[in-house]
């Protein structure tokens, strides 16, 4: 969501990022596919899309953290990217 804030320099895109993460992981928790998609972590853990479960596989780690560092990257990879010459 900071690269959306960064990238669109305002809070309505990451506002609806936001939302729109929300439905599409409520969605992908209800298919099955929960543990992979990393929107619908969380929400499998604490029962709000489906049962909860008392441990996730590695996998659902690595995708947390795989999605974690891109994000920073991608935000600081913009931030020395763009134009600040105001």
């Amino acid at each position: 969501m900071a690269l959306v804030t960064v990238w669109t320099r305002g809070y309505l895109a990451p506002v609806g990022f936001a939302l729109g993460m929300l439905l599409l992981g409520n969605v992908v928790g209800h298919t099955g596919w929960a543990p992979w998609f990393p929107w619908s972590i969380v929400p499998i853990l604490i029962g709000s899309v489906s049962n909860p479960v008392n441990t996730l596989p590695i996998g659902s780690f690595v995708i947390l953290a795989a999605t974690f560092a891109a994000g920073i990257a991608a935000t600081i990879w913009r931030l020395q990217t763009a134009d600040n010459t105001q």
